[in-house]
């Protein structure tokens, strides 16, 4: 199985440390998901329109907007 590595940017990092602690540990559950299959169904993944190879996915219903590159 293919493996993407993951380099959080200063502002997600920044953003991550203002969530709560159920917060965080759902992102951290959900960028292991997404280190192992971008398009898993349950990331509700999509390329965002106006930036060129940036996509977004969602953690859950709260915590909707992650983006990558």
């Amino acid at each position: 199985m293919k493996m993407y590595r993951l380099e959080p940017t200063k502002a997600f990092t920044k953003f991550l440390k203002k969530l709560s602690q159920n917060e965080q540990q759902a992102i951290a559950r959900k960028l292991v998901i997404l280190s192992q299959n971008p398009y898993h169904p349950s990331l509700r993944t999509k390329k965002v329109q106006s930036l060129k190879d940036v996509f977004e996915c969602s953690v859950n219903m709260d915590i909707s907007r992650v983006q990558y590159e």
